[in-house]
């Protein structure tokens, strides 16, 4: 896959939905602990896990993919274009499973594709070594449990989420490769540490653990 992300070109390409979930969810993690939301509306891990499954299908990654390049085209039409000509006809789906499977994470779960994407950064942004499953899972519990507990976030599906999570998570994986090649990798991850800091999440403020997110 050719490379041309950038993360001003990714926020500036995300939808509200995932806008959303990305600030209800990560503000907070780095100013408190990694335990989950103490209302009476919380739900259970492999409870929240489960309500995010979707089906996910060719015509999902489509119009995820579509969307995506719509607002890649407001922002900024010749690269959107240059991501056009990337993109379609990749099997974004595919190149997803080919990385996160060996981190224990699944094709059609929202709450699995919304933690490849941040755990990716993190690890950007960190240059961190891979984590274990074990961590990666725990991260998810941790944010599957808030997305599902935030009545804000119901009105938004697991396909949309979880379609648009993946596709983001392809295209900063390739940003990321193509900075370590071209040795722009330090640039690259302050460009991400601030894309994730405008959502609310500080990304050298937190520590991977067992638990998950905890501050350090």
């Amino acid at each position: 896959m050719a490379d041309f992300a950038t993360a001003r070109g990714m926020a500036a390409s995300q939808s509200a939905a995932t806008t959303d979930v990305l600030r209800h969810t990560l503000g907070g993690i780095s100013r408190s602990s990694s335990r989950q939301p103490s209302s009476k509306s919380a739900v259970a891990a492999p409870a929240a896990i489960n309500r995010l499954e979707y089906l996910s299908t060719p015509a999902t990654m489509q119009a995820a993919l579509s969307a995506y390049l719509a607002r890649a085209r407001r922002a900024d039409p010749t690269a959107a274009d240059a991501a056009g000509r990337t993109l379609v006809g990749q099997d974004i789906s595919r190149i997803y499973r080919t990385i996160v499977g060996p981190f224990g994470l699944r094709d059609r779960n929202a709450a699995d594709a919304y933690t490849a994407y941040v755990v990716l950064g993190w690890m950007i942004a960190n240059d961190g070594a891979n984590p274990s499953p074990a961590t990666v899972r725990a991260v998810r519990d941790q944010l599957a449990v808030r997305v599902v507990s935030d009545p804000a976030l119901a009105r938004y599906s697991p396909a949309a989420l979880g379609e648009e999570f993946k596709l983001s998570f392809v295209i900063l994986h390739s940003g990321w490769q193509s900075a370590r090649r071209q040795g722009g990798l330090n640039q690259f991850a302050d460009g991400v540490v601030q894309m994730f800091e405008r959502q609310g999440l500080g990304l050298r403020a937190v520590r991977l653990t067992p638990a998950g997110f905890e501050p350090r």
